[in-house]
């Protein structure tokens, strides 16, 4: 059925490109040493991250001044290794179904409307 290798295979080759980002991403913890924790290439320096925290992070104050992405960057935001490891996890595991009824562009339409949708429930915390 909907289950066999060739499915598993479209499904891990739709889902690389977003594992890789969010891995590609310094932690925060990282970012506040200043260095990479745990060697990998990176799309953004732990210091350079730092220095532009405000293009990634959600705030009210970052909204009002027109930095409408970060609903959905502030996903790529991860305290530690195990915070962006069990997003990774919980991505790998949950997202096959979302894969095999809705294709590729389901699931990344799942992936970043939820982003959205977390940021607006976090909204006042």
């Amino acid at each position: 059925a909907m289950n066999t290798w060739h499915v598993q295979v479209d499904y891990a080759w739709s889902v690389a490109p977003l594992t890789a980002l969010l891995l590609a991403m310094p932690t925060m913890r990282e970012v506040a040493q200043g260095e990479l924790l745990w060697m990998r290439p990176v799309q953004i320096s732990p210091r350079e991250l730092g220095l532009r925290l405000r293009d990634f992070k959600l705030s009210e104050q970052n909204l009002r001044e027109g930095r409408w992405w970060t609903l959905v960057s502030h996903v790529l935001l991860h305290e530690d290794f195990d915070h962006v490891g069990n997003n990774v996890q919980g991505l790998l595991l949950n997202g096959f179904e979302a894969f095999v009824d809705l294709g590729p562009a389901g699931l990344y339409g799942i992936f970043f409307s939820s982003a959205v949708a977390a940021a607006i429930n976090s909204w006042g915390r």
